[in-house]
C-alpha cells in the first residue's frame, strides 16, 4: 500500500495517497516502537535482480494510461535497488511483492494490447518467463529450507536420493516412494 501511495503523490491524487499511506506508516511505526528488532536480512544482487527486471518490464509493458501502475513499478525498482544498496532488515523480503503482483499486472494487460504485435510478444514471453521464476525459486524453497521433525527429514533424503538417480541410467523412476504392502486383516467368519 505504501508504493500505491507513493504513486498516488507523485501523480498528485493526494487525498488517496494520504488515506492508503499514514494507516501503514502509523502500524509500522507502532509496531517498531513496540517490539524493536535488529539485524539485517542479507540480500545478493542475484535476488535483486529477477524483482527489478519484472518491475522494469511492468514499467514498459503495461498500457500508457495506467499511470499509477507505471509509477508504482518504477518506484518499487528504486526500492528494491536501494534496499540492495543498504543493508536493513527489509532485505530479501521485498522480492516477494514482484512475485504477488508483477505477473498480475503482466497479464492484466495483455487483452490491452494488439493481438500478435511486438509488445504482445514481449508480454507473453514477459507472462511465460514469470511462470518459470515463480515455479523454480517455490521448488528452490522449499526443498532448500522443509524439514521436518527430527528423525523425519524423509522429503530431504527422498529428494537428494532423486538427484542423484536422475543422473544415473535408471533415471526418475528409481525414485518413485516404497509403498510396504499391509497384511490383511482377516475377517471374523
Amino acid at each position: 500500500m505504501g508504493l500505491v501511495a507513493v504513486a498516488l503523490f507523485l501523480s498528485k491524487r493526494r487525498p488517496g495517497a494520504w488515506t492508503l499511506g499514514v494507516p501503514p506508516t502509523v502500524v509500522v511505526a507502532l509496531s517498531a516502537w513496540w517490539f524493536p528488532f535488529s539485524g539485517t536480512q542479507p540480500m545478493s544482487f542475484g535476488s535483486a535482480s529477477m524483482p527489478l527486471l519484472y518491475a522494469v518490464l511492468v514499467a514498459l509493458l503495461v498500457p500508457r494510461e495506467w499511470v499509477t501502475v507505471r509509477i508504482t513499478a518504477a518506484v518499487y525498482a528504486l526500492s528494491v535497488l536501494l534496499v540492495w544498496v543498504i543493508s536493513s532488515q527489509i532485505g530479501s523480503n521485498i522480492t516477494r511483492l514482484s512475485m504477488l503482483f508483477a505477473g498480475a499486472a503482466l497479464v492484466a494487460a495483455l487483452p490491452f494490447t494488439v493481438p500478435r504485435s511486438r509488445k504482445w510478444f514481449a508480454l507473453v514471453l514477459a507472462c511465460a518467463g514469470f511462470v518459470v521464476w515463480i515455479g523454480v525459486k517455490s521448488v528452490n524453497d522449499v526443498v532448500h529450507t522443509t524439514r521436518g521433525p527430527p528423525g523425519h527429514e524423509s522429503w530431504r533424503r527422498w529428494s537428494t536420493s532423486c538427484r542423484r538417480s536422475a543422473r544415473s541410467a535408471a533415471g526418475w523412476r528409481s525414485c518413485r516412494p516404497v509403498r510396504t504392502a499391509r497384511p490383511r486383516r482377516s475377517t471374523p467368519t
